[in-house]
């Protein structure tokens, strides 16, 4: 599952969100109404808009926090940025 991440400077999550598909354009829907083998995947697109010193990032969240809610990641996460990508971090109690 891919989540959109607003977090500041220091990768303090300010808003999660699933991507907006309203982005996806009229052709790519007509065609995934016709049949899912066909239509070709469109990637997400990233809806929020942040404020200056913030950034958003489109974040896959692993297997062990697809069955986490978001405000329970919210609270116990923080974003971090690595060579491959933003990831989400535990925060030290």
């Amino acid at each position: 599952m891919v989540i959109e991440v607003l977090a500041d400077e220091n990768g303090t999550i300010l808003a999660l969100g699933a991507p907006d598909d309203s982005l996806i354009s009229k052709h790519l829907r007509l065609a995934a109404s016709r049949g899912a083998q066909t239509a070709p995947q469109a990637p997400p697109t990233i809806a929020m808009r942040p404020r200056p010193g913030q950034q958003c990032h489109l974040v896959t969240l692993p297997d062990e926090l697809a069955n986490i809610s978001l405000k329970e990641i919210h609270r116990s996460y923080r974003l971090v940025h690595h060579a491959v990508g933003p990831r989400l971090e535990p925060v030290a109690p």
